[in-house]
């Protein structure tokens, strides 16, 4: 079984989370263990997920399981001028 990442096919994983995808794809770094539990402190700024074009709150990635089919699109805001 397979899901989609940014368009390009992954092995599904029983149990994957969003929080684990973003921590394996360097999206969030290591965190103290003060702050285990709560990926928010630890994650890139301007980062967002959208699984089937809906944008997935983020305080949700640490509970969202990926499921075998699902299209996941990770996305970075970059500044510019």
């Amino acid at each position: 079984m397979n899901f989609v990442l940014n368009g390009q096919p992954r092995v599904w994983q029983p149990e994957l989370t969003l929080e684990t995808l973003l921590r394996q794809e360097g999206y969030i770094g290591h965190m103290p263990e003060a702050d285990a539990g709560s990926c928010t402190a630890s994650i890139r700024a301007g980062v967002a997920v959208a699984i089937g074009q809906q944008v997935v709150p983020r305080s949700t990635w640490a509970q969202r399981l990926v499921a075998p089919e699902d299209e996941v699109e990770l996305f970075q805001a970059i500044a510019g001028g």
